[in-house]
């Protein structure tokens, strides 16, 4: 008898313990959800995530969002070229056609870098492989300066040295 009633404390207090986990997760849970609601944080997106928004806001001709984008380097660099030249680049990423389609690659992670290489599919037959490099800053990736003018082999030699050998 003893040890039957060893046992139920034992699942009780298991229980309990479960159900002080439970409640722990959903109060975390409802404090993001709620966060997420007022701005406090935000969803960071993966380097393909990054790679995407970057085309993207070339396509919509959103140079504040692709201005963004950029690592902190990448920023000043284009602060010192000016708006007009800005402009530029960002119109040069989508070559003057519509993206239809973007296929990942490969994406490389090297510790805060990261390599991303995409086919991307324009809607007049076109495709161009397209690399980024990136690297994190604080939680999220950004694409390091000048953006579209990465060799995938030469990136990842970057930082693999034995990359294809």
């Amino acid at each position: 008898m003893t040890s039957v009633r060893s046992g139920l404390r034992w699942i009780c207090a298991v229980e309990h313990w479960t159900t002080l986990v439970l409640v722990a997760l959903v109060a975390v849970l409802v404090g993001q959800l709620i966060g997420l609601a007022f701005g406090a944080t935000s969803i960071v997106k993966s380097p393909r995530g990054t790679f995407e928004a970057l085309y993207q806001a070339s396509q919509d001709r959103d140079y504040e969002a692709a201005f963004e984008l950029l690592d902190r380097d990448g920023q000043a660099q284009a602060e010192a070229l000016g708006a007009a030249a800005w402009r530029e680049i960002v119109d040069g990423l989508s070559e003057g056609r519509v993206i239809e389609k973007m296929d990942i690659g490969s994406q490389r992670i090297f510790g805060k870098n990261a390599v991303v290489g995409i086919l991307v599919e324009y809607t007049d037959g076109g495709i161009a492989a397209r690399v980024e490099e990136m690297v994190r800053e604080g939680t999220h990736w950004r694409v390091m300066w000048p953006p579209g003018t990465r060799k995938f082999t030469e990136t990842i030699r970057k930082y693999d040295p034995w990359y294809g050998y």
